[in-house]
């Protein structure tokens, strides 16, 4: 179970959004021996398979078969259905044993103190001294795009000019302070569920802040529902769902007067509202082959405009309504009926597309082990005050 804990980690930083795949020695073979070790492990741990594990088995096969009989490259094929494969069988080896949950969530939270320490220090250290870290170079061991970017021993930071002052948003190891922020937005949802742990307090304080340098828009707006989760109960919950289906609603009437407020200057939403415009231009001009299967994956857009980079639109567009509704099943199979959790995973395949990168799909199943354990402590509560 180590080894495979491991190896489902390696295949998460080497593999995008993460810095590291970027490193000039990193490439698709290295990532290509990680997944094939990490599947025989994980094949190898998962000793009893159930009919319903072959019937979920064929299902992302099927799927799979229908890319490759139409557009997609094998090389796109592969890598995600590496991807895919990966968290079924991760997922089937966690349900197995509660030890191997335990063991999961205990590395999840050690990397959540690492990595938010990380970050916290990136920002004092950049915001508040000239000190230079990048004692290894680092700058000459990634391929990345000349964007100002300062290099450190614990990954990038970028100073971005808001208004009148300028204010370091941290990067770290991702690619982007997005995907980032994403990552401790996770972790402050599996807090919401996993119930209590030694030093809970300091670890939620330390991933907020550190979710707060990156500057993220879409961190800051999955606070609002994590806060309603953490905050409140049941009953407010309902109202809050549909108060926030109304006002759903309501921007989607009231879009044209609505994106003229002047705070959507300091975000990337008119960059997001170009792209999704794009890909509305392909599907409006799709065929029904192509809306249900897809144009394929890096199809390029042909009708002008930006490349896509909007989330589930990307989805809709590369692998059409099928290949979108098998990210939700697969998605749902997990969270179950954890409705805050289902909003945030929306609001951020909104924002990016998140479902080819395995650190989605490891913080899907970090929640779900989070619920398990937050689940059994309420009932362990349960028998000894019945």
């Amino acid at each position: 179970m180590i080894i495979s804990l491991l190896l489902v980690l390696a295949l998460t930083l080497v593999g995008s959004p993460m810095l590291f795949e970027r490193l000039k020695f990193v490439n698709s073979f290295t990532r290509l021996y990680l997944g094939i070790l990490a599947l025989v492990f994980l094949a190898l741990g998962n000793k009893r398979f159930h009919y319903i594990d072959i019937l979920i088995l064929f299902f992302v096969l099927g799927n799979f078969c229908i890319e490759f009989l139409w557009k997609s490259k094998v090389q796109n094929i592969l890598s995600y259905l590496s991807i895919i494969l990966v968290y079924a069988l991760f997922f089937r080896l966690l349900k197995l044993e509660k030890v191997y949950q335990d063991l999961f969530l205990k590395m999840w939270v050690k990397l959540g103190y690492i990595a938010s320490f990380v970050f916290l220090s990136l920002f004092f250290l950049n915001q508040f001294t000239s000190i230079n870290t990048d004692i290894f170079n680092l700058e000459s061991l990634l391929d990345l795009s000349p964007n100002n970017f300062k290099f450190h021993l614990m990954g990038i930071t970028l100073n971005k000019i808001y208004g009148s002052s300028i204010i370091t948003r941290v990067y770290g190891f991702f690619v982007e302070p997005q995907y980032a922020g994403f990552y401790f937005t996770m972790n402050l949802l599996i807090a919401c569920y996993i119930g209590k742990f030694r030093n809970k307090k300091l670890w939620v304080l330390m991933n907020l802040l550190a979710g707060t340098v990156t500057f993220s828009s879409t961190f800051f707006l999955s606070l609002i529902p994590i806060s309603v989760l953490a905050f409140t109960g049941n009953n407010f919950r309902f109202v809050f769902y549909l108060m926030l289906t109304i006002f759903s609603l309501f921007c989607i009437f009231e879009y044209e007067n609505m994106k003229q407020m002047e705070i959507l200057n300091l975000t990337s939403f008119g960059d997001r509202e170009d792209r999704i415009r794009g890909a509305l231009v392909v599907l409006e001009k799709a065929t029904q082959p192509d809306f249900y299967f897809g144009h394929g994956v890096d199809f390029q857009n042909t009708f002008g405009g930006k490349p896509f980079s909007a989330g589930f639109f990307v989805a809709l567009v590369e692998r059409g309504l099928i290949g979108l509704l098998f990210v939700f099943i697969m998605i749902f199979c997990a969270i179950g009926k954890k409705y805050t959790a289902g909003i945030i995973l929306l609001l951020y395949l909104l924002a990016a597309p998140l479902y080819v990168n395995y650190l989605f799909w490891i913080s899907i199943l970090a929640i779900w082990a989070g619920a398990e354990r937050g689940k059994e402590l309420r009932e362990k509560r349960i028998l000894a005050n019945p």
